[in-house]
């Protein structure tokens, strides 16, 4: 579980990271912070199982999924096999 100084910089980052695609031309973003759509849930096909990314937007007919991820997030290897 993250504690509320991670999850800020998440969310801190998520903000910069969604003002960056909107800045680049992508379309259609979603975002889980104040004032976006939330992105929908991707699922494996393979396995049936799936996580909600923090970000999404298209470009070029490509949409493009963005999961934000800070040092204590990275350490947790059970957060990281579950969405890849």
């Amino acid at each position: 579980m993250q504690c509320s100084l991670f999850k800020g910089q998440s969310s801190k980052m998520t903000e910069m990271v969604t003002k960056t695609l909107v800045n680049k031309g992508y379309t259609n973003v979603k975002a889980l912070i104040p004032g976006f759509t939330a992105p929908q849930k991707v699922i494996r096909q393979s396995t049936g199982k799936g996580f909600t990314p923090d970000v999404t937007g298209q470009k070029d007919k490509v949409l493009r999924l963005f999961a934000i991820e800070n040092e204590e997030s990275l350490k947790d290897e059970s957060n990281l096999r579950t969405k890849w």
